[in-house]
């Protein structure tokens, strides 16, 4: 695979992807407390 990008646009994958892998923690995180919150209602 060829990398045909002009320098702005390859600096600016880099900070989508940045964004995006920090976007997926956040949602990772929600998911996990939502299986705490869950667990602790099944535990009652």
């Amino acid at each position: 695979m060829h990398n045909h990008e002009a320098p702005w646009q390859a600096r600016g994958n880099r900070t989508s992807r940045v964004r995006d892998a920090e976007i997926a923690q956040i949602y990772e995180g929600t998911d996990q407390i939502q299986r705490m919150v869950m667990a602790r209602q099944i535990l009652k």
